[in-house]
């Protein structure tokens, strides 16, 4: 049944100008309107709740017609059967364009999260062979890295435009439903002494009642340990070897042996580079536990975590000193070997080229090894001989090497490791620099790997959390209560 109930998905979503039920033993599983609105559609899909917080994109150039709707990074899944993407109104599968989507959204997803995406792409019917699988979904499309780029740009254009705050209250109410089965009844006895002018009996509040006021605040688990200084000890050791060992290399992209990284280097950077940032205007007033900071706005409370803030900021410092191929050299006290099985060694043999235009030259060195002796002033040298495989399996998987990807992945280690740990206290002067350096970020919402800096408590929130606002939603104040 869920098959069938995919299928029909696929279809409203593909054609919102036709209404679609799906009926089972009297119960109506899915029914779109039919109203030649995509979001309707999607709303009658995937809810009206989920439709809300989805933003329209479009793009196009000579060749493509980019048009539909993602969502906003707080609505995400855990896979990516929620990204439903239509050629000419066919539902197509396409591991190159899933990739394009998530590079649109940069580092504002969580690791592992996927977002709601519904793309409609309009091209000349000879761009598309349709005929690579026996079920017509898989398709070869030509001049597929220009799509990539146009669907990339179209994702990050329409988030840039977005304030991507979450809302707190709304969290908080998410955090409520999901521990509501948790609640336990309790009594509650007044005392003797209390201000009421009523002695009242001891009473048994509702579960929705408790749940109300239940508020749990989980931390992610953090590294508390501070980051130590290095010492002298590497300097005194006595001349050696590094033989270095190779660990699998973690990139999504080399799972298509098709990809060129290369190529998506420049449109990688311009979508991380042109968020335009509509950043509150924040005065900060106090700290908690050593790792929240509070501030306000003029619309608000804002609360923001201080590691991730740092994160942020760090994130973007590294990404710029490394912005671009330096081809000065450190010379190693100590050079490291690097081995390889035969097949990998000859092919690395064939393409060395492609290392040394990234400033990694690397020498033959016995049967199916190499030896570095120098390294590239870009790259730290604790990550050499990480980087260094993680290089030439890239090279290997792809035939280039994308520098842009590695230096980016390097960034984000670099900024987590040096960044402020929960638990320490930092002054008022430190705490209103992080906030000022996190307004001037390109993207000041979201850590590296995707987590919220910050979150929002409107006025009325406050109001409503305090019981100042009515079920009518006019306050207390307003009816002369205060």
């Amino acid at each position: 049944m869920s098959h069938i109930i995919d299928i029909v998905n696929r279809l409203g979503l593909a054609h919102p100008e036709i209404s679609f039920s799906l009926i089972s033993d009297g119960k109506a599983m899915t029914r779109t309107a039919g109203t030649g609105q995509l979001r309707q559609a999607i709303a009658g899909i995937y809810g009206l709740a989920s439709a809300k917080k989805m933003i329209e994109i479009e793009n196009s150039d000579l060749d493509f017609e980019i048009s539909g709707f993602v969502s906003l990074p707080e609505l995400t899944r855990a896979n990516r059967n929620y990204i439903s993407l239509f050629i000419n109104g066919r539902y197509i599968k396409n591991f190159l364009l899933n990739r394009a989507i998530l590079d649109g959204y940069g580092s504002k997803l969580m690791v592992g999260r996927f977002p709601l995406a519904v793309i409609h792409i309009h091209i000349d019917p000879y761009l598309a062979d349709v005929n690579v699988h026996p079920t017509k979904q898989e398709v070869r499309i030509s001049k597929e890295k220009e799509l990539m780029t146009l669907v990339s740009e179209a994702i990050a254009n329409s988030l840039k435009e977005q304030t991507l705050i979450p809302d707190a209250l709304e969290n908080l109410a998410k955090s409520t439903v999901r521990n509501r089965q948790k609640v336990e009844q309790t009594i509650i006895p007044l005392k003797e002494n209390t201000l009421y002018y009523e002695k009242t009996e001891p009473s048994r509040p509702s579960q929705a009642e408790v749940a109300d006021y239940q508020v749990e605040l989980t931390e992610e688990g953090q590294d508390l340990t501070l980051f130590a200084k290095e010492t002298l000890d590497q300097l005194t050791k006595p001349a050696k070897l590094h033989f270095a060992e190779r660990k699998p290399a973690n990139y999504d992209q080399l799972d298509h042996p098709e990809l060129d990284l290369a190529s998506l280097d420049k449109a990688y950077d311009k979508l991380e580079r042109e968020e335009s940032s509509s950043f509150p205007e924040l005065e900060f007033f106090g700290q908690m536990h050593g790792t929240y900071l509070f501030a306000q706005g003029r619309d608000g409370l804002y609360i923001i975590d201080q590691h991730a803030a740092q994160e942020r900021v760090k994130y973007e410092e590294y990404r710029e000193s490394i912005g671009d191929v330096d081809q000065s050299q450190q010379q190693l006290l100590v050079p490291y070997i690097f081995e390889f099985p035969a097949d990998d060694a000859l092919r690395l043999k064939e393409r060395m080229t492609h290392l040394e235009e990234v400033g990694v030259f690397l020498a033959e060195y016995g049967e199916n090894q190499f030896i570095l002796r120098e390294h590239p002033i870009w790259m730290a040298e604790e990550e050499i001989e990480s980087g260094i495989y993680e290089m030439c399996d890239m090279l290997l998987l792809t035939k280039e090497v994308s520098i842009k990807k590695y230096r980016a992945e390097l960034a984000i280690m670099m900024s987590c490791k040096r960044s402020i740990k929960a638990n320490h206290r930092i002054d008022d002067h430190s705490a209103r620099q992080l906030l000022y350096q996190l307004s001037q970020c390109d993207n000041p919402y979201n850590c590296p790997h995707g987590r919220p800096v910050l979150v929002h408590f409107t006025k009325s929130d406050m109001e409503k959390m305090f019981r100042r606002i009515q079920e009518n939603h006019t306050s207390l104040r307003e009816l002369g209560k205060y």
